[in-house]
């Protein structure tokens, strides 16, 4: 479908969504990025990310401890649904891997325009 694609974008904006998928189909997603964005696109992505060197279990105990902290509003149960989601479905990849991949597939500069207090939401440009 992507390569079939006649219409291209001057951006492509993807928020809070790959980090619920694994590398390979983030690879996947990037790759096609290109096809579909003019010359001179900008890719958006806002997301959650890991810091670098730090893996994905010692990241959701860093960010638990944030969502405990930050969401008083929170009940012991909703806190639960919270962590066991996170737990299960969040695959966060490190800011240097993502501007990897997409240096990979021809995005030839990444800009971090936001990153919250603990470190964990960003919002990156990739230029082509």
């Amino acid at each position: 479908m992507v390569e079939n694609q006649q219409e291209k974008s001057d951006i492509i904006l993807s928020s809070f969504v790959l980090h619920h998928l694994s590398w390979e189909q983030k690879y996947f997603v990037v790759s096609k990025l290109p096809h579909l964005l003019k010359t001179g696109g900008i890719f958006i992505l806002i997301d959650i990310f890991r810091s670098e060197n730090e893996n994905r279990e010692n990241y959701i105990k860093r960010y638990l401890e944030g969502v405990r902290q930050d969401w008083s509003e929170l009940t012991s149960q909703e806190y639960s649904l919270v962590e066991e989601h996170i737990s299960k479905n969040d695959f966060p990849e490190t800011q240097e891997a993502f501007h990897s991949l997409a240096t990979k597939h021809g995005f030839t500069k990444v800009e971090s325009l936001y990153c919250d207090a603990l470190d964990t939401t960003k919002l990156l440009c990739f230029y082509q």
